[in-house]
């Protein structure tokens, strides 16, 4: 059984820092010493520092945002629209916006520049990768809607200054990047070439997301795949089906699983250890349950502060930590729902609608494209009424959203 070890280290910051004038921006670049490794640390020093970082960042968004003047139980992003009352300009930000998923129109927020790597990397992406004991120079393959300037279907570079595509920071990742053009060109070929190239190359890390983790296990069983595709699988953006999670689990597809997420509007971030445990990064920032609402605090939201806020996810926290046999502290944490997809300012609900004429049932979203998924070939006719339906719908023609006839 793990044991904890007392850290001068955190008896000295909060020495400090206890009767210290805040808010105050030091007090974070000080924490960055303790912050990674606080989580296995004794239960009562975690505490006493969180509940100095929530206070830390409560005034300074008392001081700076005007919009905290005012009494909401906690904040949405409908508070949030007037800038000129959230922003802080005095902080060093770089201008960031979400994708719109969940109204379809994109949300603008301020993104505090340093600590961009160490958030993103240090106790995220490159944390994972420690984790998960995968070696200096991985390969990874990642397989999300990229499109490479090659006509072949992958290309294999280590020259990429996104962290994304390395999976961190620490790593020189041979990348393997696939070429979505050729899905888009015909899918059981796409999905034939992966699964031989998986086969005939050792990959360390499989990047993607539950949508295309949908689709893999489907192909994996219409071509009776047999074998590892790779040594982990990192999920991100949406949670793994727990059938395709069970399936994965029963075929042996991938020596380990890890199912994470940071989301920058409100900074909830989670990660699924060696252990299958979900941990919630308290470290980062703070998440708790509201009538089932996941209400988020990030103590290094200092362009744009987030505070008690709302991000659209419903969830189910614990109130009680307990140590994992990882050796951190972990409050339970379970997704109910997460926030609704939406798309051109659409919930995906109403395109479910008229989907459900066809006797259609499943569609995967994108901000820019549908894919509607069914077991038969949709006749002509109806592909015709099903496009000008959904494109009146959203406002839309053929030429500003893809629309995708997939038969699984």
């Amino acid at each position: 059984m793990f044991k904890s070890k007392k850290d001068y280290k955190i008896d000295l910051f909060l020495k400090k820092w206890k009767d210290h004038k805040l808010p105050s921006e030091s007090l974070l670049f000080e924490y960055k010493d303790i912050c990674k490794n606080i989580l296995f640390k004794e239960q009562e020093d975690l505490i006493n520092v969180t509940s100095l970082l929530k206070k830390n960042i409560e005034l300074w968004a008392r001081k700076h945002s005007p919009v905290y003047g005012s009494s909401f139980d906690y904040v949405e992003k409908k508070h949030l629209l007037d800038k000129s009352i959230w922003y802080v300009k005095s902080a060093e930000t770089s201008s960031m916006a979400t994708s719109g998923s969940t109204t379809g129109i994109p949300f603008e927020y301020l993104r505090w520049e340093p600590f961009l790597y160490f958030l993103e990397c240090d106790n995220h992406y490159d944390l994972i990768l420690d984790e998960f004991l995968i070696k200096r120079v991985p390969n990874i393959l990642l397989f999300f809607d990229t499109f490479i300037s090659s006509p072949d279907f992958f290309e294999v570079r280590n020259d990429s200054k996104n962290f994304m595509d390395h999976h961190g920071c620490k790593r020189k990742a041979k990348v393997h990047y696939v070429n979505f053009n050729r899905f888009k060109e015909n899918q059981d070929y796409f999905f034939k070439e992966l699964l031989e190239y998986v086969r005939c190359n050792e990959i360390d890390v499989f990047f993607t997301s539950s949508p295309r983790i949908n689709s893999l296990c489907h192909y994996v069983k219409k071509y009776n795949f047999k074998g590892k595709i790779a040594k982990l699988l990192s999920n991100t953006n949406e949670k793994l089906l727990s059938q395709d999670l069970k399936f994965i689990q029963e075929n042996e597809l991938f020596d380990d699983i890890c199912d994470h997420m940071r989301c920058w509007d409100g900074g909830a971030t989670f990660f699924t250890c060696k252990e299958k445990n979900y941990h919630l990064m308290d470290n980062i920032s703070w998440s708790e349950e509201k009538s089932s609402k996941l209400i988020t605090t990030d103590y290094f939201s200092l362009g744009s502060p987030f505070v008690n806020y709302w991000n659209g996810d419903y969830c189910k926290i614990g109130n009680k930590y307990e140590r994992c046999d990882c050796g951190r502290l972990y409050r339970d944490f379970e997704f109910l729902e997460s926030r609704p997809f939406s798309i051109k300012g659409k919930n995906t609900i109403e395109i479910k609608e008229i989907l459900k004429k066809f006797n259609i049932n499943q569609v995967r979203c994108s901000p820019e494209s549908l894919e509607i998924v069914t077991r038969y070939e949709v006749p002509k006719i109806d592909r015709e009424n099903i496009d000008k339906s959904i494109n009146d719908l959203l406002g839309t023609n053929d030429q500003s959203l893809k629309i995708s006839y997939i038969i699984e």
